[in-house]
């Protein structure tokens, strides 16, 4: 839980970002070495608060690392206050984040805050984020203050858009087919992909109508995307997703 009460952030945005349940589906797409069987959907499992736009960006990216990247093992919003004084002055500090990682890596905890806030307050906010690094030297964590620059890259569009297709059951027969043909082409892109399964004789700007190979290729998308959600199909987050993204399957 926040150890403060959620308060007006920059530009006066609030609000909250749904959470996903830590564990495991039997039988979803996202089981080992049973892609495509039906199973329960993946519903959230409480919120996280956000004072700002870019602190909100920030637990997307964690969300999207903790479940579909597997990197984060979980994180905190808000977690903790930090007292100590400034020039004599009790004062205290509440970081935006505490982020757990995997195997050995150390815990973070973490500030988001805009460049150009940063520059202007720095000096005033600097007591708090050396106490906060005090913290952390003491617990075996570090401490970093993360701007728009670190947060907002392509990876954020993949957080934004990837993670809704986690827990999505389809047809058996067309997670096989889709999973099979991304490994049968290996490096590739989604676009090559979706052509050699369902080829169209139109540019897709130029498709009005969902029929034949349209319909088609509309109902394997969908089934891609959720591959890449649970893991067997990776892509390239240098650039945001989309038909030109490239492609590869798990361990290939």
């Amino acid at each position: 839980m926040p150890v403060r009460k959620t308060n007006r952030g920059h530009g006066g945005l609030t609000g909250y970002l749904a959470r996903f349940p830590d564990s495991s589906m039997p039988g979803s797409p996202g089981s080992p070495g049973n892609p495509g069987s039906p199973g329960p959907r993946f519903a959230s499992a409480g919120s996280t608060h956000f004072e700002s736009a870019l602190e909100k960006d920030l637990f997307l990216l964690l969300r999207y690392q903790q479940h579909v990247t597997r990197e984060v093992r979980f994180f905190e919003e808000q977690p903790l206050r930090i007292e100590y004084l400034d020039a004599g002055t009790p004062r205290h500090y509440t970081p935006d984040a505490l982020i757990h990682y995997h195997g050995s890596r150390p815990s973070e905890l973490v500030e988001a805050k805009y460049r150009t806030d940063l520059r202007k307050h720095l000096s005033k906010w600097r007591p708090g984020y050396q106490a906060a690094q005090a913290y952390c030297r003491s617990h075996g964590w570090v401490f970093r203050v993360r701007t728009e620059f670190s947060i907002r890259t392509p990876l954020l569009d993949h957080a934004s858009f990837i993670p809704a297709f986690l827990g999505r059951t389809h047809d058996p027969d067309d997670t096989r087919l889709v999973l099979s043909e991304v490994q049968r082409q290996g490096e590739s892109t989604v676009e090559a992909v979706m052509d050699a399964l369902a080829p169209l004789k139109l540019p897709v700007t130029q498709i009005i109508t969902l029929d034949g190979p349209a319909l088609r290729r509309a109902t394997l998308l969908p089934v891609l995307w959720t591959l890449v959600a649970h893991g067997f199909v990776l892509l390239d987050v240098t650039r945001p997703p989309s038909l030109d993204s490239a492609l590869r399957p798990k361990a290939y």
